[in-house]
């Protein structure tokens, strides 16, 4: 059985070049947090969620903060210092070991 494009289209999806992904995330960051975009960069997930190539269709580019869930509050009694929530954020660790510590601070993983 014939396979058709948007299946190719996925597939490349999921080996995708690093190189040039790389080069555009780094002009993503350096743009504007919502940017106008002419066409989906991912044209058969934008088909999935009921894009069509016609008028009227207002495609955007959006930059999201980084990091996971955030740690829920506990309804419980505690001490006022645990009582706070935190972000949990997913930091490369490659990174982290780059960086050298300041004097008297800790460098904790989440």
């Amino acid at each position: 059985m014939a396979k058709g494009m948007y299946y190719y289209i996925k597939q490349a999806w999921k080996k995708p070049d690093s190189k040039t992904l790389r080069e555009r995330m780094i002009g993503w960051r350096k743009s504007n947090a919502v940017t106008k975009v002419d066409k989906p960069l991912r044209l058969d997930r934008a088909r999935e969620l009921g894009y069509k190539d016609k008028k009227g269709f207002v495609i955007a580019r959006v930059r999201l903060k980084r990091g996971g869930h955030k740690k829920s509050r506990p309804n419980a009694g505690r001490r006022s210092k645990r009582m706070t929530t935190r972000k949990t954020l997913k930091m490369n660790t490659n990174g982290l070991q780059n960086k050298e510590p300041k004097e008297n601070t800790q460098i904790s993983k989440f």
